[in-house]
């Protein structure tokens, strides 16, 4: 909380951006930006990107094979008034999904919120070799690692067919290519849906800082969870894909701030009027002349 409140105060007095580093193993690129440097990329990764559908409702009908073998869909993890983060990946994959959901694990041990509780996570296989022992093995030792008891309800790691996994991934505009070596090139990041199956936000990169979690989970929950000072910050503050991170909007804080000036004005103004009303009052009539 304390945290929170720095970084608001911070914001409103410099009404300046915030200057974040880029945190994932290379550089981050926003939306639009892997077409543009697609000549400097080796052949593994070109077309490798998260093209994104913000607004757009995830497919409610695909079904999977969830972690303890039962059948679902999207349309039965969603819980109202908790968000979905949603990791795409796949279990066996040497490197890039470790990293980000290690990386998400410690980012949400930072947020007050439980899995389970005010949200849910939900990682995705798009190898449909894969199947639900493995999903399983992977889930333990992440509800392990997040440590929270009762949590586990909230972790979700499903396998499914072609079909379902590869419909999901195009839908949400996560661009992967299989390899010779019969892994996966993908891009890292995770995805913020509403209680509804909306999309709300994207998370690029394998790190996210806490109040990354945190807003993007406010913003997704539609108001349903956090606190007032959260949604404040919300407002606040927007989503910047190339750190990765939320920064001060300085329009907002700059119409934030004019409208604290307006009624500071109007308050001594009045404060004012108040003071001379009153010492009229009290002021002893004048003397009339005989």
């Amino acid at each position: 909380m304390k945290s929170r409140l720095a970084i608001l105060a911070l914001a409103a007095a410099a009404l300046l951006p915030a200057v974040a580093m880029g945190q994932g193993a290379g550089p981050v690129l926003a939306p639009g930006e892997s077409a543009a440097l697609s000549n400097e990329l080796p052949k593994e990764l070109e077309g490798v990107e998260f093209v994104e559908h913000l607004g757009e409702t995830v497919p409610m009908d695909l079904r999977f094979t969830d972690d303890d073998g039962t059948s679902v869909t999207l349309a039965d993890l969603l819980k109202p008034g908790r968000p979905l983060l949603i990791h795409l990946g796949y279990f066996k994959c040497p490197m890039m999904c470790s990293l980000v959901l290690n990386e998400a694990v410690r980012g949400l041990q930072g947020i007050d919120w439980t899995v389970g509780s005010e949200f849910d996570v939900v990682a995705v296989s798009i190898n449909p070799a894969e199947d639900a022992e493995l999903a399983r093995a992977k889930k333990a030792g992440y509800v392990a690692e997040y440590g929270r008891k009762g949590s586990e309800k909230g972790w979700h790691f499903l396998t499914g067919p072609v079909e379902s996994t590869h419909g999901l991934a195009e839908a949400v505009g996560f661009r992967f290519k299989l390899l010779d070596n019969g892994d996966y090139s993908h891009p890292g990041g995770m995805i913020v849906v509403s209680p509804k199956g909306v999309i709300t936000r994207y998370l690029h990169g394998v790190r996210f800082p806490s109040e990354t979690f945190r807003l993007s989970l406010v913003e997704g929950s539609e108001g349903t969870i956090g606190s007032s000072m959260d949604r404040v910050m919300l407002w606040c503050f927007q989503y910047d894909a190339s750190t990765n991170s939320y920064v001060p909007f300085v329009f907002r804080l700059v119409k934030l701030g004019g409208a604290l000036t307006v009624v500071a004005i109007v308050a001594a103004v009045g404060v004012a009027l108040l003071r001379e009303r009153r010492a009229r009052r009290l002021q002893p009539p004048s003397a009339v002349a005989c």
